[in-house]
C-alpha cells in the first residue's frame, strides 16, 4: 500500500508538471507581440503610426531587437 501511495504521488506530480509547462513553453513572448504590433501598423510610406517621434520609437526597437523584415521573405 505504501509504495502504490507512493506512485500515485509521483505520477500525480509529473502530470501536474507537463500540464503547467505546456502552456508555458507555447506562448509567445513580450518581445514577439511588440514587434507583430509594430509591423501592424507600418504605414505604405514606410513610417511607423503617426508622428515622426513614432517612427523613432519603432526603428529603435526594431534595432534594439535585430528583427528586420525582409520583403517577400515570409
Amino acid at each position: 500500500m505504501k509504495y502504490k501511495l507512493r506512485s500515485l504521488t509521483f505520477l500525480t506530480l509529473i502530470i501536474t508538471l507537463l500540464l503547467g509547462i505546456t502552456p508555458i513553453a507555447s506562448a509567445k513572448t513580450r518581445q514577439s507581440h511588440i514587434i507583430d504590433f509594430i509591423y501592424e501598423n507600418h504605414n505604405s510610406d514606410e513610417s511607423f503610426g503617426i508622428s515622426t517621434q513614432d517612427t523613432a520609437n519603432a526603428i529603435e526597437i526594431i534595432d534594439h531587437y535585430n528583427l528586420y523584415l525582409i520583403e517577400g521573405f515570409l
